[in-house]
């Protein structure tokens, strides 16, 4: 069921062509997509990287850190920021929090703002492209100068006979 919502909200996105701003919000996405995969999986090799550490550092001591996945979820966990850190600080004194410390620098200053910068530069190439195609004339804007310059003529025309 929560696969089929997820499903109908992706679909949502397509009604979103109709109004150009909000396909920017599409077409920024899948602009992004493929940089977006391959920072997933840059994501996943330093999750990775910290989970081995820890499961070394702290595995005999601490629960979170006492296999590999046990380690892996306490990374995803911190990294959605549920930081659950007592029993890390307590156990390990010096380690602990420098771990944490590092592994927050790593994961929030740095991922995250690799992150942002891969999703602002598809917006800035989509604001761009769309700015290009505003500044180019509509058939509607087309149709419409042409019907006030023919208004204009017959008018003024008519203005010609009457006062004339």
């Amino acid at each position: 069921q929560a696969l089929s919502i997820f499903l109908s909200m992706i679909r949502l996105f397509k009604f979103f062509q109709f109004q150009p701003r909000l396909n920017l919000v599409s077409t920024t996405l899948a602009r992004s997509l493929i940089d977006i995969a391959h920072f997933l999986v840059t994501f996943a090799v330093m999750l990775a990287i910290f989970s081995g550490v820890g499961a070394l550092w702290f595995g005999a001591r601490v629960e979170g850190f006492q296999s590999f996945y046990n380690a892996f979820i306490t990374m995803f966990s911190w990294s959605l920021g549920a930081f659950v850190t007592t029993e890390l600080f307590a156990k390990h004194v010096f380690l602990g929090p420098l771990f944490f410390v590092i592994f927050v620098i790593t994961n929030y200053i740095v991922m995250l703002n690799l992150f942002l910068g891969i999703v602002l530069d598809s917006y800035d190439i989509e604001t761009s492209l769309m700015k290009q195609l505003a500044e180019q004339e509509s058939v509607y804007t087309q149709l419409r100068s042409i019907a006030y310059r023919s208004l204009y003529a017959v008018g003024a025309k008519l203005h010609a006979l009457v006062t004339g």
